[in-house]
């Protein structure tokens, strides 16, 4: 499409009004403070040229899918965007008529299976597990 820019996701909208939505999806609301500036330019160099390429009007967002509030996703992503051009999880699943709180559940339960994984995992390392029973020794000898 546009050479070295790929953003996460391309919303056509085929109404009346023939929208385009250019998205940058972040899962959460840690943001990486020194890539805002380029992501930023590399959505806004997308959607104009690619915009120029198609007949519908293009406009471009960053989407944080975990954090509902839009002036902290601002906040995070170095006052770089505007509330506008800024999405919340909801949004995105609303605007692809996905359930928003299905989503949400279902990755929670991800999260604990992965958790306990993670600690299997680690357990099956004898110096961690060494060190684990010297923490608990230690915190039951106080």
């Amino acid at each position: 499409m546009i050479k070295g820019i790929e953003p996460d996701m391309i919303i056509f909208i085929v109404s009346d009004y023939r929208l385009c939505k250019i998205i940058e999806l972040k899962d959460g609301d840690t943001f990486d403070t020194k890539k805002v500036k380029g992501e930023k330019t590399n959505l806004v160099t997308f959607s104009e040229k690619f915009g120029a390429k198609i007949p519908f009007s293009t406009d471009y967002y960053v989407c944080c899918f975990n954090q509902n509030n839009k002036e902290i996703i601002r906040e995070g992503m170095k006052n770089e965007f505007d509330l506008e051009h800024i999405m919340t999880g909801k949004e995105l699943c609303q605007l692809l008529n996905i359930d928003y709180q299905e989503i949400i559940n279902i990755r929670k339960n991800d999260m604990e299976e992965n958790f306990n994984y993670f600690i299997e995992e680690l357990l099956k390392i004898p110096e961690v597990l060494k060190k684990i029973n010297q923490i608990i020794a230690a915190s039951e000898n106080k």
